[in-house]
């Protein structure tokens, strides 16, 4: 932890709501206070973000489930899958819905999560072939899914993502498609 720990204690947490805790203790200074923020430990291996925090004189945060609270500093950016090789697109199966025109190209998903305070999905950017496409965000999966545009030819392209988390690290990786 970057700073206090607490455990907080509800005999029965009635409502689903969130009640406003100061954070016990002094934050320490930072070089950036937009990376701190407030983790519950979630089954005894894993922290979960809460919600940021400033590392003001009595920072806040709202304490929505009982449990051990800790104030941590996200300083590792999104991590975004690594193809060994170029990605392979392949033409999309006709679906034959009446009045709806079926997809060239088939959609290629690439995993990335952030394990410290969570993608902002707003953040995304990306090119293909130097010129703006935009990315579906699918957090629920820890994905982005890349629709191919239809007049899109085949052949070799270039696609650069950026993203960053919520504590404004940011990743950018490189990608080679091929679209067969």
């Amino acid at each position: 932890p970057a700073g206090p720990q607490a455990v907080y204690l509800a005999a029965d947490w009635p409502v689903e709501s969130a009640v406003p805790v100061a954070v016990p203790g002094a934050v320490p200074p930072v070089d950036d206070p937009a990376r701190l923020g407030v983790y519950r430990l979630k089954n005894r291996r894993e922290w979960d973000f809460v919600e940021g925090i400033s590392s003001g004189a009595r920072p806040e945060f709202h304490l929505s489930d009982p449990g051990l609270h800790a104030v941590f500093e996200d300083v590792g950016a999104p991590i975004m899958e690594i193809f060994k090789k170029t990605m392979e697109v392949h033409p999309a199966e006709p679906r034959g819905i009446e009045g709806i025109s079926d997809r060239r190209w088939q959609a290629s998903p690439i995993e990335v999560f952030d394990p410290g305070s969570g993608l902002n999905t707003g953040s995304i950017r990306a090119t293909l072939n130097g010129e703006r496409i935009i990315l579906e965000p699918d957090p629920p999966r820890d994905r982005l899914l890349v629709h191919w545009p239809d007049d899109l030819e085949p052949g070799a392209h270039e696609l650069v993502i950026e993203v960053a988390d919520r504590a404004g690290n940011i990743s950018r990786r490189v990608y080679f498609a091929l679209l067969e």
